[in-house]
Parts: C-alpha cells; sequence; structure tokens
C-alpha cells in the first residue's frame, strides 16, 4: 500500500459516531493555541523593543535654570 492509517487507541470524545480517533494533543487545542499567541505577542514585543513603563510625569522632565534666571524644561524621554 502507498499510504498506512495509524488509529490512536483513545476514544474519540468530539465525535463519539465517528470511528476515527482523535490525535494526541486534539483535546488541548486551546491552550496550545493560548500560548502560541502569548508566545507570538512577547516575541514582537521584544523586537519591536515598544515596552512601556509607567512613570510619573514630574521624574520626566528636568529644569535647567539659564544665567538670566528663566528655567527651561528638557524632556529626558520622547513621550
Amino acid at each position: 500500500p502507498l499510504f498506512t492509517y495509524l488509529k490512536t487507541p483513545g476514544m474519540n470524545n468530539k465525535d463519539i459516531n465517528s470511528p476515527l480517533g482523535l490525535s494526541i494533543f486534539d483535546n488541548a487545542k486551546t491552550t496550545i493555541d493560548f500560548i502560541n499567541r502569548s508566545y507570538d505577542e512577547f516575541m514582537w514585543e521584544v523586537r519591536m523593543g515598544q515596552r512601556r513603563v509607567i512613570v510619573p510625569e514630574h521624574l520626566t522632565q528636568r529644569q535647567y535654570q539659564r544665567p538670566d534666571g528663566t528655567i527651561d524644561f528638557r524632556p529626558r524621554f520622547d513621550v
């Protein structure tokens, strides 16, 4: 024969009337999809380098006093 079919020994709980078995990981498909989606989102965040950090606004600006007495605000980061 050109092909062979191996039936898994477990019962098919998706379609009880089917004589075919299920794959080993078929009942855990939603869990595997969730893990895959979480991993993809994490890797995208690492690649893009767009992590978000919550910092109070007064910590992101520095005050510099000029010789004429005026105060210059320079942001430390691009907000």
